[in-house]
C-alpha cells in the first residue's frame, strides 16, 4: 500500500488525504498513519496545513482530522530524491 501511495503522488501532486483516498478507494482514516510514517521517513512532505477561511481560527488546525476529512486539511507533495 505504501508504493500504491507513493505512485500517486509520483502523478498528481500536491494531494490531501481526501484527495487520496478517493484515487485509492481507501478510507481516509486508514491512510492517515501511513502519510504521517511516509514523512517521518522523509518520502513525503506537508505543504499545507490549513485552509485559510476554515482553519485559520481554530486552535487545532495543525492536528486537524476533521479539515482532511472535508478534503481542506493537510496537503502533502513526494520528496524526490
Amino acid at each position: 500500500m505504501l508504493q500504491n501511495i507513493l505512485r500517486e503522488f509520483e502523478r498528481d501532486a500536491p494531494l490531501s488525504i481526501n484527495q487520496l483516498s478517493q484515487k485509492l478507494g481507501v478510507e481516509p482514516g486508514a491512510l492517515g498513519g501511513m502519510l504521517d510514517f511516509l514523512v517521518r521517513k522523509n518520502k513525503l512532505k506537508i505543504v499545507a496545513n490549513m485552509s485559510p477561511g476554515k482553519c485559520a481560527s481554530c486552535k487545532y488546525s495543525a492536528a486537524c482530522v476533521v479539515g482532511d476529512l472535508a478534503g481542506y486539511g493537510k496537503s502533502y507533495v513526494l520528496i524526490r530524491e
